[in-house]
């Protein structure tokens, strides 16, 4: 990577100034840093932080969005004559299975090619230093369901995109995906009720987790347990309904969380999402005051990061923050004419919910930052 080349760095501290220092210590953003400084800019337009509300240090973890879209594939690969990843990645482990991945992704004649939109990065800045290189790693299962005169999904829809997530799983892992763990995986996308459908999927890398985390969206609130129960779960059945009942009155969607090992995880997560307006306009976002308030009464997050997380919320852009804006996006800009001004927009994706085996649930913050381009006439 030329050393004039602008990095996802450059973006971190560009809306670092609006980081609240009750959600992202210094010292993880200095970490954060140092993580995003492996990736060239243009391999994202999305970048977020996951903030712990509940405990009095502001620790934080960084994240980072690549599209099929935007050649970040390509880049991730190791494939992009333009963009080459650091020297210091050559012979790192986990990066040679992402490398792989990231491969097949990009490889018209693999499964994975038209079958994953987009993938995560998530670093946990707030661990060892040794972690810092090592990402976990979400993509986005995408299967074509196919004409339909009804708009159903075809039978073997959930069936199909369990294929794509074992063939995923390989690359990642960079073995043969275990046959138990296929067996419960394959157990889980039988059990999803129509119309639900897994909308990510996790490898904890940095965490040497022996599991895949799976995010499924478009599941009732009132079928979350049953579901759960479906599939081996061994947790507490009334008192996740009693958090689900008391959660849903304020939100508009919950997604669900689990990892699959050799069995179900006793830990969900619940991914709470309010009603949002729309993404060019942060800086009207109300939805989440009332939440955010049930969450300090609920004694889940602390009063000064609840109100740091509505302060959040904004955008900025060259003409705002001229001294601190990537040299990338100003080269971009200039090329443009005036026709467009570049923006980082600051919004709160969403809140989790973690319900653990004992004690009392823990909630997160996810922060997104999506770079974007406002138009202007001619």
């Amino acid at each position: 990577m030329s050393s004039a080349a602008c990095t996802v760095a450059d973006y971190v501290r560009a809306v670092a100034p609006y980081l609240p220092t009750a959600l992202v210590a210094r010292t993880h953003l200095r970490h954060m840093v140092t993580a995003a400084r492996l990736l060239p800019a243009v391999v994202t337009t999305d970048f977020g932080f996951e903030c712990r509300l509940g405990e009095r240090s502001a620790r934080a973890d960084f994240l980072v969005c690549a599209s099929s879209a935007g050649g970040g594939r390509e880049i991730l690969a190791g494939r992009h004559p333009a963009f080459p990843l650091p020297a210091i990645l050559d012979n790192d482990a986990v990066w040679d299975r992402l490398r792989k991945f990231c491969g097949c992704w990009a490889d018209p004649s693999s499964l994975l090619y038209d079958g994953a939109d987009y993938l995560w990065l998530e670093f946990d800045v707030a661990g060892p230093a040794t972690t810092l290189r090592v990402p976990s790693v979400f993509f986005s299962p995408r299967v074509a369901s196919g004409p339909s005169t009804s708009g159903a999904e075809p039978p073997d829809f959930q069936r199909r995109t369990c294929h794509l997530v074992e063939v995923g799983a390989e690359a990642l892992l960079g073995a043969p995906f275990p046959p138990v763990m296929a067996r419960s995986l394959t157990a889980c996308f039988a059990a999803l009720p129509e119309g639900a459908r897994v909308f990510q999927v996790g490898f904890m890398l940095a965490r040497d987790a022996d599991a895949v985390r799976l995010c499924v969206r478009d599941l009732p609130v009132t079928e979350i347990v049953a579901y759960l129960l479906r599939i081996g779960w061994d947790g507490d059945p009334t008192a996740l309904q009693t958090l689900l009942q008391d959660l849903s009155p304020w939100v508009e969607a919950i997604l669900l969380d689990f990892d699959v090992g050799m069995r179900v995880s006793r830990k969900v997560g619940l991914e709470c999402y309010a009603r949002l307006p729309p993404v060019d306009e942060p800086e009207t976002e109300v939805a989440w005051d009332t939440f955010l308030d049930l969450l300090v009464e609920r004694g889940w997050c602390l009063p000064a990061k609840a109100d740091a997380l509505k302060a959040f919320p904004g955008i900025m852009s060259e003409q705002t923050d001229p001294a601190r804006w990537p040299a990338n996006l100003t080269r971009v800009s200039q090329l443009l004419r005036g026709r467009s001004v570049g923006l980082f927009m600051r919004t709160l994706n969403h809140v989790k919910i973690v319900f653990p085996p004992a004690g009392r649930p823990e909630a997160k913050a996810y922060l997104r930052v999506a770079q974007r381009w406002r138009g202007f006439d001619a």
